[in-house]
């Protein structure tokens, strides 16, 4: 009871950061994972020119935790796969800028090929101030259960993937963080509820900001890659602020079993009412939004999500050319439930 009324003391906005992902820093990698050095320099220009706060993600995770009031414009920027190219372009721009980050490492591929740090490169990144944190060990798809497996033996297999990963930087470097990012940002109920048994805050790949109503076990980043990697695009999520929902977990997995899945958003209770958010599915169109209540939504697709990975991606005023942000993954197997090759 504390807690609820000390938040509704403490402005929302105050709790919410943003935390950036981006995968290869290069040119010549696979457009869908990857931004341009330029663009890439061009965010971080911004962020300096800008005055926005960017800070380690410890210090976010530990301000998430604690009710912390954070500075507007709060940003913390992470990395996910560890691939060269970051320490060759993204590096020294985070340097001459003087802002930390975070790289999170499948620890298998460490090393494995020209493509990968190694283990000396990530220590030294430690050592200069990086954040060094989980990607399990094989980056596999942690939902695919093999034919071969029970789902005891599945699950098992999920949880050895992220202590393997562990004790494989555990060994190699200093002490890090209980962090960890969902390879693809692919999860259910049983896979967050192993990362949370291990005692990991968890990082997914759904847009939006972060906030008191964030789940820990999967706190959102915007991800900046190909075509969503343009400055005018990164210049308004990098400025949102986390939706005032009442925290609401859901499997992205009931898009397997109903290709319609309906988004419910309930609003924590406001003085002022909040206007009614605009929604968009997988191809950009506009959802139904229900009104069932002040503060609770009923968000409707017009349209099967498509087979693969997608999400509703739901916006709403903020103020000041701002928005407020809130993002829900989907997944969707093939008609026969085999599932989807990746691109």
């Amino acid at each position: 009871m504390f807690r609820i009324a000390l938040l509704l003391l403490i402005s929302l906005d105050s709790l919410g950061a943003v935390i950036l992902q981006y995968h290869h820093v290069a040119e010549d990698t696979p457009p869908i994972t990857s931004i341009t050095p330029t663009d890439f320099a061009a965010h971080m220009d911004y962020l300096q020119s800008a005055s926005f706060n960017v800070i380690g993600l410890p210090e976010l995770v530990d301000a998430l935790q604690s009710d912390r009031v954070l500075p507007d414009k709060t940003v913390a920027i992470t990395f996910d796969d560890a691939y060269q190219n970051i320490l060759i372009n993204a590096v020294p721009v985070l340097v001459r800028h003087g802002f930390p980050y975070a790289v999170f490492v499948a620890t298998d591929q460490v090393g494995s090929s020209s493509a990968f740090l190694t283990w000396d490169q990530l220590r030294h990144m430690q050592q200069g101030g990086a954040t060094i944190a989980n990607h399990t060990a094989s980056h596999p798809h942690l939902l695919r259960q093999d034919e071969s497996e029970d789902e005891a033996s599945w699950l098992a297999r999920v949880a050895s993937e992220i202590t393997r990963a562990a004790e494989a930087i555990d060994s190699q470097l200093a002490p890090a963080p209980r962090f960890f990012a969902y390879p693809y940002g692919e999860y259910d109920g049983r896979i967050i509820e192993i990362v949370e048994r291990l005692g990991y805050i968890g990082f997914g790949q759904q847009s939006g900001a972060a906030g008191p109503s964030s789940d820990l076990r999967l706190l959102p980043r915007f991800p900046f890659a190909g075509r969503y990697s343009g400055l005018e695009d990164f210049k308004v999520k990098v400025a949102t602020k986390p939706m005032p929902l009442v925290r609401n977990t859901i499997s992205p997995l009931e898009s397997d079993t109903d290709p319609l899945p309906i988004l419910t958003l309930t609003f924590q209770m406001a003085e002022t009412p909040y206007s009614t958010p605009t929604c968009y599915g997988p191809n950009g169109d506009l959802l139904d939004i229900e009104i069932h209540a002040p503060h609770f939504y009923l968000v409707k697709p017009q349209s099967p999500v498509p087979v693969g990975r997608s999400r509703y991606n739901c916006t709403m005023p903020a103020g000041d050319g701002r928005f407020y942000w809130f993002s829900q993954m989907w997944i969707r197997r093939n008609p026969d439930g085999s599932w989807y090759p990746e691109p």
